[in-house]
């Protein structure tokens, strides 16, 4: 007897409801929503599909690394091979969806074999990932959501490139009235961008660790991903670096040329070969996901562009360093630290690099391939030596095959810790804290239990640096007494709570830390990045 066995293959950010006939429905969602009917059997399960990212780390590693080559010959990054200097490369999965998706795509395999699937309709799917599922499989398919990647529409990216290089004129042109092109001659540099990352003049991430003989390199000006300045509040802001710092600081905008404006026009023309790279097979247990990276390498098209003109800065306030000392940077795992290594390439500058943030076995950010390794550091694109936070972390970027590694004699963005007083705790209040991706994903996995613990008042802190409208759109629409969005600082919940759910937040550390009962939260949908998820936990 043939059956008659229909799989729902689903992306929606929210819960969906589909008419449809068939008795056997079976759903697997690749985000935050799933499907509602009654006769729709979920199979999806974080166990299995953490399971299957512990099994193919290694050979994901090395499979990303293998994309170099098509590169090597075409494209050049200040002379250096310009993969190097995208997302793909330094495996930002916290950001693309790669490794997820080649992780639900080999579940889905075994799903078609053991639920004898004859069916299978695409919600709002991803062209390149129902094309790998019809490379290996014959199962008729029905479209019933088409997706549309809206990246990729040439008249949004020509905007936003237009935008960009008017906020380059506009801050070089002010910075230059109201700060000196000057170099400050001092043993030691801390590169950081401004104002993100500062409590007043202490810095989040280095804290203590600035002593005296110290100088800023302050940024305003990035990739607009690891800063995005506000013109309209652009004076505020050099009001507050006048009024916070005693004139130890200098501004890397200063360096930019107006020549530099020409220089984007033409790296722009000159990496738009980007939407035309085709690749080779690359595979992963005899599937080739390589279009997957494709698409990942084009939205890489404005990072990219962006990175080159503003190494150019770098490089001309490094040659104004004549004298010996130490660059000290964070961000070194990704391509704007890839970016800071080579512009700050001397004899006479040592450059160390502090851990950005927590390490994990499952981010990928802390894991090179053997050709990478062999690459970055034969071309000066990682730091001389790198600080790290704790043991397992050296472990961890040891692993990765990162060297010349050094344990930090404390960490410094932990020292706030210290001041916390756990004397006045409140029963049953727990704190849900929220990273910069996986707000929305943690409140609709924990929204059961709020609903059913009405006797435990629930705390939501979202991340500060996150886009957190439909988070509070579903706070707002499940009307809960028991949860309540958090108002103040994480300090003050960190005093009073008895609980935290996490999935990959440092608040996650700074609970173990502390000693408070911690729990964290996995997805079916989005690896958990954190340090607390071993592969022991999926044996």
């Amino acid at each position: 007897m043939t059956s008659n066995n229909t799989l729902i293959i689903i992306n929606s950010n929210t819960d969906i409801s589909l008419n449809l006939d068939n008795y056997n429905n079976y759903v697997y969602s690749i985000n935050n929503g799933t499907l509602v009917n009654d006769n729709a059997i979920s199979l999806n399960s974080y166990k299995k599909f953490h399971k299957i990212a512990f099994n193919i780390r290694n050979r994901y590693i090395e499979f990303i690394g293998n994309f170099n080559q098509y590169f090597k010959n075409n494209y050049n990054f200040h002379g250096k091979n310009l993969f190097y200097f995208t997302d793909v490369s330094t495996k930002r999965t916290e950001y693309i969806k790669n490794y997820d998706y080649i992780c639900h795509i080999l579940m889905i395999k075994n799903i078609l074999k053991e639920k004898d699937i004859n069916n299978i309709i695409y919600y709002n799917t991803p062209d390149e990932f129902i094309n790998i599922i019809n490379s290996f499989s014959n199962v008729k398919k029905i479209i019933l959501k088409k997706y549309f990647n809206k990246n990729f529409y040439w008249n949004k990216i020509i905007i936003r490139q237009l935008i960009y290089l008017f906020k380059l004129l506009f801050i070089k042109f002010i910075s230059s009235f109201f700060f000196k092109k000057k170099i400050h001659i001092i043993k030691n540099y801390f590169f950081s961008t401004y104002p993100k990352n500062f409590q007043f003049s202490n810095h989040i991430k280095y804290g203590d660790f600035i002593k005296n003989e110290s100088c800023y390199i302050l940024s305003f000006l990035t990739d607009n991903v690891h800063q995005k300045i506000n013109l309209i509040s652009f004076f505020k802001i050099i009001q507050k670096i006048k009024k916070d710092f005693n004139n130890k600081y200098i501004i890397s905008d200063c360096f930019i040329n107006y020549s530099d404006i020409f220089f984007f026009i033409k790296v722009n023309f000159k990496c738009l070969n980007f939407f035309q790279k085709k690749f080779i097979s690359q595979k992963i247990e005899n599937i080739d996901f390589s279009q997957l990276i494709r698409c990942d390498i084009k939205n890489s098209y404005e990072r990219v562009t962006r990175l080159s003109v503003i190494s150019l800065s770098y490089q001309r306030l490094a040659k104004q360093i004549k004298h010996k000392s130490n660059f000290y940077y964070y961000l070194f795992e990704y391509p704007y630290g890839r970016m800071l290594s080579l512009s700050f390439t001397k004899k006479n500058i040592n450059r160390i690099g502090f851990q950005h943030g927590p390490s994990g076995y499952l981010k990928m950010i802390c894991f090179l391939s053997k050709e990478d390794n062999q690459y970055l550091y034969s071309n000066n694109l990682t730091p001389n030596l790198i600080m790290v936070e704790d043991k397992i972390s050296f472990e961890i970027y040891q692993l990765g095959l990162f060297k010349n590694l050094s344990i930090m004699k404390e960490i410094y963005r932990l020292n706030y810790l210290k001041k916390i007083n756990r004397t006045n705790l409140i029963n049953n209040t727990h704190l849900i804290a929220c990273g910069l991706h996986d707000g929305l994903m943690i409140l609709r996995i924990l929204i059961k239990s709020i609903k059913a613990n009405k006797n435990i008042n629930y705390i939501l802190k979202l991340h500060p640096k996150a886009s957190n409208s439909k988070i509070l759109e579903l706070v707002r629409d499940s009307k809960l007494e028991n949860l309540k969005i958090a108002d103040n600082q994480i300090e003050y919940y960190l005093e009073r709570i008895d609980k935290v759910y996490f999935s990959y937040t440092s608040v996650g550390n700074e609970a173990a830390f502390l000693g408070i009962n911690n729990e964290i939260v996995y997805s079916d949908f989005k690896l958990n990045e954190s340090v607390f998820c071993k592969e022991e936990n999926f044996i």
